[in-house]
């Protein structure tokens, strides 16, 4: 998740994480679901987030995705990368640990897709 937010935070220039998730879900925190956090409120949150990145991607053209961003603190293969390879990145990394979520759930002996 660490280059997810960094990426989006670096195309969108805009925070991507409200104030008060940073201590839990921010770069370097181990991410557990706290009781504090509802599955209602996050996806509350996710929802105004989402609405946010599209807001700014509605204003871009087409020839922004060949533009260069800046990223130092990705692996040195990304330098001179284009903003449409970083958005490629971003898709195929939520994709992973989509798969790695139903992966992990089958081992435990849950159904897939339940809760």
């Amino acid at each position: 998740m660490d280059h997810d937010i960094v990426g989006l935070h670096r195309l969108c220039n805009k925070p991507l994480l409200f104030e008060d998730l940073i201590p839990t879900y921010g770069i370097t925190t181990d991410g557990n679901f706290p009781e504090d956090h509802t599955l209602k409120d996050l996806f509350e949150k996710f929802k105004q987030l989402n609405s946010e990145i599209v807001s700014v991607l509605a204003t871009k053209t087409e020839d922004w995705l060949d533009e260069k961003f800046d990223t130092s603190g990705f692996p040195p293969n990304w330098e001179n990368k284009g903003i449409g390879k970083a958005f490629i990145m971003h898709f195929n990394h939520g994709i992973t640990h989509t798969g790695q979520i139903l992966e992990i759930r089958r081992m435990r002996g849950l159904d897939a897709w339940g809760f």
